[in-house]
């Protein structure tokens, strides 16, 4: 069940990043990456990024891909009202 603090004001439920972090310290950056964009769609995220905080892997990459998910959702429900 989705709380109202967990919606757009127009009622559309707010997108989910899952974003795993300290990959540097795997051997092998993609052991798991298939089982990561699984659980992602399992549980309805809108997606899914690997990260570094150190390295700074991904980092901008992933708050792109999440802010331009959010200033479309804006952008249509602008031209809906």
């Amino acid at each position: 069940m989705v709380e109202e603090s967990e919606k757009f004001l127009d009622g559309g439920k707010l997108p989910c990043l899952l974003v795993e972090n300290k990959i540097d310290l795997l051997e092998d950056p993609n052991d798991g990456k298939e089982s990561l964009n699984q659980f992602a769609k399992n549980n309805d995220f809108c997606g899914c990024f690997r990260t570094s905080a150190k390295t700074g892997f991904n980092i901008k990459e992933s708050m792109d891909f999440f802010i331009k998910l959010i200033i479309d959702k804006d952008r249509k429900s602008t031209r809906l009202n």
